[in-house]
């Protein structure tokens, strides 16, 4: 799950799904990016559905205007080998938010498969992933 600002919400909302429903299936990572700590959204919650989750729950939060400039893509950049595995282990990705986000975070995702897929990366991401529902995007 990677989103920006507001598009937490329905990432949010799965994760409480999850946690209540004791359905753990699989590891989830959740890349969030905002400002500042001070727009961190649900903050406090999240972090109670970490401690309830363990390690079924990953949460990296990348800062864009705090000190150095960090973005979503960047912090999935920085997890390309287990991002690689996990999607090759079958994970879908869910991306919310601005479209201009999006795109970053595509190639991003590229830039991980390519430790496994070598130049087939893009086309498995965005023909083979997407055609197979593994790629959703909310996108605006």
């Amino acid at each position: 799950m990677i989103c920006a600002g507001t598009g937490l919400a329905p990432f949010r909302a799965f994760i409480m799904e999850r946690a209540k429903s004791g359905s753990f299936t699989g590891k989830m990572k959740l890349f969030y990016g905002c400002r500042n700590e001070g727009e961190y959204l649900y903050k406090d919650e999240l972090a109670a559905l970490k401690q309830e989750m363990g390690d079924k729950l990953d949460i990296i939060v990348a800062y864009s205007r705090m000190g150095e400039e960090v973005y979503v893509q960047d912090k999935v950049r920085q997890q390309s080998k287990e991002m690689s595995g996990m999607i090759e282990g079958g994970a879908n990705v869910y991306i919310c938010g601005s479209a201009t986000m999006a795109r970053d975070v595509e190639s991003a995702l590229v830039d991980c498969l390519k430790l496994t897929k070598g130049e087939e990366a893009e086309a498995y991401l965005r023909v083979t992933m997407k055609k197979n529902r593994r790629l959703q995007e909310d996108v605006w």
